[in-house]
């Protein structure tokens, strides 16, 4: 939930939903938006700021902030290793290697995985608003703007209009709510907690505290104690109940949440939850005594938030849907389809020869990568795949990515061998799957497949359970990722593979445009990073061809470009081509050093279609910046 925001803007780009012209509300290029509450989890909306999150649901009658807290787990410190593991390593060893491995492997289910297996995350509970009479409200919406990390929903009761809007700030570490109306004095509710784990609530002064205590997993005792405060501003009235709050005849009032556990690391969990809680909203004790203290905290937020947002810009024209309500959205998209490691160590440490050493004698006992009898990048050492296998784990393609071991121009063999690979799984996966799946085609060169994948992630599955009547559903209403359940790897991966269709610079030179589908016929990308310190200020393209395209480099050295068209530069300086087979003497652009691959005797390698490439090098020195343009 933490960190959903950031990437929420990515999966809405690859439908399209970046556009070229800014509108109003809703606005396609950043706001996911909705014209009823929500009536599942999988329909709220994240906020969060690394300490907390929170689920808003945008209800009108019952409002509800579902919370946590990024300590509060299960169980308390305690070791997962097994004891007895280590006098049994030198048995399974050779089990493994005189061919008994099921006979390994039952020592190791005994043996190794003992248990506890790990504990899990928990909710901090759910701070619920109820507005008496609010069941009758007309004119609903709600949205997240992605932009601002900031969630609005709106309503008229009557003649008064309320809207409340929802940020975690980034700055200030507390969930902050502020409700309006429209009419002086229109405003009155109440404000309870609510949680499934052991509690108890005391209303004090302005104040809603809450103690949650955790439980117990798999036989490890529960250690946590986490303690919520619900703080009410408010410009009318407060009545404090035994473990309530009321607000009565205000125009505004706005919600402070602040949380915290004992935890203090990971073997130590005595710290006071309460005083670490209270000391977030002591810190805002100044701020809070202004008549802007809500404006002031947003701005403050607005800011450190966009510092990190606007760094990327994804901007793709706009579809005919991209005015429908998201769930909407995504459902028309899905039916119209519209060595690396030890160079590290030398780079950053060169005098550390012994661990280098190190690294070479264990990568030399690595077995090489082998071509089976399906022409198919082998998952084992034995040639056992099955070319029908759809199975949504591939886990032998981790050369192809995210290392850079198999090349299209340094190891053609392997890189159709790894596109065999692809196409004897399928294009259908579960969620993550799909993530990896986008990633693995782009590495392939082939945007119009990326695309295809992740056409096939964005079905919606409107809820878990719904399985059955949506069997190729693989993205919730709030566009969380599907496997189900939610697994945030989808959303990670698919936004991923985004950057790897626009750019890629892990094959000796920085590709730009190296897998754009035939579906982002327009468009522009911001702010993206490749490796040596080079950043792609801008680029744009048209017709599915790159017009321009702005580097800067941040550390100096060789650039090498490598694009499907030619290129020049705006100040017409000619660009000198790369001999063929030179190596890139930027070290940062070093290509895996791989032992030769095995190929089976039954078959003849096949080898890829390459697009022709040009490629060029470009001395720089730091901050240099050159904008190259289509030849």
């Amino acid at each position: 939930m933490k960190k959903i925001l950031f990437l929420l803007m990515l999966c809405l780009a690859s439908t399209g939903m970046l556009a070229e012209n800014e509108i109003h509300n809703p606005q396609p290029t950043t706001q996911l938006w909705y014209s009823s509450p929500a009536t599942c989890w999988l329909e709220a909306m994240p906020l969060g700021n690394s300490h907390l999150g929170a689920m808003e649901f945008g209800g009108t009658e019952w409002e509800e902030l579902q919370l946590n807290e990024e300590t509060f787990w299960s169980g308390s410190p305690h070791s997962n290793n097994s004891d007895r593991s280590l006098s049994r390593l030198d048995e399974v060893r050779k089990l493994i290697f005189s061919g008994q491995e099921e006979k390994a492997a039952d020592i190791i289910d005994k043996d190794f995985i003992v248990g506890p297996h790990g504990m899990r995350y928990l909710t901090l509970g759910s701070m619920k608003l109820h507005f008496e009479g609010h069941q009758s409200a007309t004119g609903y919406y709600r949205d997240l703007d992605i932009a601002t990390a900031t969630a609005t929903t709106t309503y008229k009761v009557g003649d008064v209009t309320y809207t409340r809007t929802t940020f975690a700030s980034l700055t200030d570490g507390v969930i902050v709510m502020n409700i309006k109306a429209d009419k002086p004095g229109a405003l009155q509710f109440s404000v309870g907690y609510d949680c499934p784990l052991k509690n108890t609530i005391i209303a004090k002064k302005n104040q809603l505290i809450a103690t949650i205590q955790n439980v117990e997993q798999e036989g490890i005792p529960a250690g946590l104690t986490a303690n919520t405060i619900i703080q009410v501003e408010t410009d009318g009235k407060l009545l404090t109940g035994d473990n309530t709050l009321s607000v009565a005849t205000s125009s505004e009032t706005t919600i402070y949440i602040s949380a915290a556990t004992n935890y203090v690391n990971y073997k130590d969990v005595s710290a006071d939850p309460k005083k670490k809680a209270q000391a977030y909203l002591t810190a805002l004790k100044k701020t809070l005594k202004t008549p802007s203290a809500y404006e002031t905290l947003l701005s403050r937020h607005t800011e450190a938030y966009k510092k990190q947002f606007d760094r990327v810009r994804l901007t793709l024209p706009e579809s005919n849907t991209s005015l429908k309500e998201t769930p909407q959205r995504v459902a028309d998209f899905a039916k119209d389809g519209t060595d690396q490691a030890l160079r590290a160590t030398q780079i950053v440490d060169p005098a550390n020869k012994a661990f280098a050493d190190s690294l070479a004698h264990a990568i030399s006992m690595i077995p090489p990568m082998q071509v089976g009898r399906h022409n198919q990048l082998q998952e084992w050492l034995q040639d056992a795949d099955d070319p029908r296998d759809d199975h949504r784990h591939i886990s032998q393609l981790y050369g192809l990515y995210p290392s850079n071991q198999v090349s299209p121009y340094s190891h053609p063999e392997l890189f159709q061998a790894a596109r065999n690979t692809l196409l004897q799984r399928g294009d259908m996966a579960t969620g993550w799957s799909l993530g990896w799946k986008t990633n693995f085609w782009a590495r392939m060169l082939d945007g119009n497949h990326a695309y295809t994948i992740i056409s096939n992630m964005l079905h919606l599955l409107p809820n878990e359970g719904q399985e059955s009547q949506h069997p190729d559903g693989r993205t919730f209403p709030n566009l969380f990722d599907a496997h189900p359940p939610f697994q945030i790897d989808g959303n990670f991966g698919v936004c991923a593979g985004i950057a790897e269709m626009l750019m890629q610079s892990h094959d000796g030179a920085l590709h730009i445009l190296p897998a754009l589908p035939d579906a982002w016929k327009n468009g522009e990308i911001r702010g993206i990073l490749a490796r040596g310190g080079f950043v792609i200020d801008t680029m744009q393209w048209k017709a599915n061809q790159l017009e321009t395209v702005t580097i800067t480099s941040r550390l100096g050295g060789n650039l090498r470009l490598r694009s499907y068209t030619p290129l020049t530069t705006t100040h017409g300086n000619t660009l000198t081509p790369v001999s063929k087979g030179s190596n890139n003497p930027n070290p940062f652009y070093s290509t895996a050093d791989i032992k030769t691959p095995l190929i089976s005797k039954e078959i003849t390698p096949q080898l890829p279609l390459l697009y022709h490439v040009y490629e060029y090098d470009i001395n720089t020195k730091p901050g240099d910046t050159i904008t190259f343009v289509r030849k």
